[in-house]
């Protein structure tokens, strides 16, 4: 009997890989592999009573052929019958060649057939949306809004907060040490380093453009398969926002795939520690009402980091949502001490929205960290600053709440009642 060599162009990872499939049974109807899915195999062996001919899945549909089929043997028919899968497959078109020396002597022709199949070649594409995370807000990092927000997000930090203990995996055990006076201040030293590089505090970025677009219509592959197929680059070299993914729909289309799918297949075949292919149920959108009115909004917070892209769409809207409640519920102090704090005060001077924070730093008597709100805001709002606006701490917020704020009367009342820091020190 001879051996029989079947080839097919498939892209895979924007490159066209030829691959070898030796079968050495007659390529006859009866010997064509059906693949099934485990999900599928398993329909007919969970409901063991369900009769074959009414079980409506695929592999009920092969064994119903495959009885049939033995049935005609049985029969010493010589009419084989053929079921729907194979007449798509037959209708592709195909090369079989019996050796590997035919197959090169033949390879421009096998060329054409796989561009039949699958369309035009796609050349590498350089999309600036897959880049990696080169989206930061350009307002975020300037230099001066780096300043006031480094000085925000560190002033009045409680040491207790940020060391706190939480509920998490040890990764080491606790110990015991006699130390000298020195190597105490020293440990502390090396204790606070270690909190300061904790509340870092996490940049802002712009949601990423979409990614998604159509490569190449192919009709003749329209029906072939019932669910989508996708095709990843899983070169060593390459980073997971450089990685070529592509899904082939049922119907044909060749498309680019779009952001959900891309962190899903990149968390399939690259995993990242801690983050889960289906994200948490605490992160959907019904259940943050629920954990907002539990103050969870730290925890929120968390997962998120952990869960998603800092510039995708998912992440984005859940700290907006967490900012929102907190200035509504004006619970400033649950992301003190926190990375995220910085961040927080940023998105409410961006959006304009002060009143409410300037308000809590004024009522603690944090003057300075008041007219530090004020500067970020006329920083990120150039065409806010006029001439009313000075360097002095009193006068800037003071002017600040004359001419833009919306609770002007309750501000000015918590400005006079505010301390100077030389009034502290006198006292």
């Amino acid at each position: 009997m001879d051996k029989v060599f079947v080839t097919c162009r498939r892209l895979c990872c924007n490159r066209a890989s030829t691959r070898w499939c030796a079968h050495f049974k007659p390529f006859t109807n009866a010997n064509v592999a059906v693949r099934t899915s485990t999900h599928e195999a398993s329909s007919v062996r969970a409901n063991p009573r369900k009769s074959l001919d009414e079980d409506t899945s695929w592999e009920a549909e092969v064994l119903r052929h495959e009885k049939l089929v033995n049935s005609m043997k049985d029969k010493n028919s010589d009419q084989v019958p053929v079921s729907e899968g194979e007449q798509k497959v037959n209708q592709l078109p195909h090369t079989a060649f019996r050796s590997k020396e035919d197959f090169e002597k033949q390879n421009s022709m096998l060329s054409e057939t796989s561009q039949m199949l699958l369309g035009k070649v796609i050349e590498q594409i350089s999309d600036a949306c897959l880049s990696n995370h080169t989206n930061l807000d350009q307002v975020f990092m300037r230099k001066e809004v780096q300043t006031i927000l480094q000085r925000l997000h560190y002033s009045g930090v409680d040491f207790d907060k940020a060391c706190r203990l939480q509920m998490r995996e040890r990764e080491v055990m606790p110990s015991l040490r006699y130390l000298t006076e020195e190597q105490l201040q020293q440990e502390m030293s090396n204790a606070r380093e270690k909190m300061l590089k904790k509340l870092e505090m996490i940049p802002v970025f712009i949601e990423r453009s979409p990614c998604e677009s159509v490569l190449s219509e192919d009709t003749i592959l329209d029906g072939h398969e019932q669910s989508n197929v996708s095709f990843v680059d899983i070169s060593d070299d390459l980073t997971p926002r450089e990685r070529f993914v592509v899904i082939r729909e049922p119907n044909g289309i060749l498309r680019k795939a779009n952001w959900k799918e891309r962190d899903r297949l990149m968390q399939t075949y690259y995993p990242k520690p801690h983050r889960k292919i289906v994200p948490p149920s605490l992160l959907r959108s019904e259940n943050l009402k629920n954990a907002f009115s539990m103050d969870l909004h730290e925890n929120v917070l968390d997962q998120c980091v952990v869960q998603f892209d800092p510039d995708s769409k998912e992440f984005i809207e859940i700290f907006l949502a967490v900012y929102e409640d907190i200035d509504k519920k004006e619970l400033y102090e649950t992301l003190g001490s926190t990375r995220y704090f910085g961040g927080f005060v940023y998105h409410l001077a961006k959006t304009a929205n002060i009143d409410g924070i300037l308000l809590h730093m004024l009522q603690n008597n944090r003057l300075e960290d008041a007219c530090d709100c004020v500067n970020l805001f006329l920083l990120i709002h150039p065409d806010r600053r006029n001439k009313e606006t000075t360097d002095d701490s009193v006068s800037l917020v003071e002017a600040y709440i004359k001419l833009y704020s919306k609770n002007s009367p309750t501000l000015l009342k918590a400005l006079k009642s505010c301390k100077l820091p030389s009034d502290n020190k006198s006292d």
